[in-house]
């Protein structure tokens, strides 16, 4: 028997200063799914490859998801956690984000486009306040 124990998914925790801590199950293999699919309908849209099909893909996969929807694809119940201890609504959305990469694509990769993302005009990493 091949033991695959070592790359089985595992709880995703994040702390992001102040008390504010999380620990984020992984997204069942239909929500992964999901998730996946909205990366890529995310990145064709970036690169202008949007095509009938596209659309058509992103109506279905939307049809039923509104914001909340897609926040709970990538954090699950720890969506409501965040808003019960009343989470800055960036902060809620920083651990959507990086969930969502880091469910698609790993931690390295979660990691890369977070620090991107938070890069200012001249590729400077813009630092917040220190929590």
């Amino acid at each position: 028997m091949k033991d695959l124990s070592a790359f089985a998914a595992d709880t995703l925790d994040i702390n992001l200063g102040r008390g504010r801590k999380v620990s984020i199950d992984p997204p069942s293999a239909a929500d992964g799914a999901k998730l996946a699919a909205l990366v890529t309908l995310g990145a064709a849209v970036a690169t202008n490859d949007v095509n009938d099909g596209v659309n058509a893909i992103a109506q279905n996969l939307l049809k039923d998801l509104d914001t909340e929807g897609l926040h709970r694809l990538a954090v699950g119940d720890a969506y409501d956690t965040m808003l019960e201890q009343g989470w800055p609504g960036k902060d809620v959305e920083t651990v959507c984000t990086y969930a969502t990469y880091y469910w698609t694509f790993g931690e390295d990769t979660a990691d890369q486009i977070l620090e991107s993302r938070e890069k200012g005009p001249r590729g400077k990493l813009r630092r917040r306040g220190r929590n």
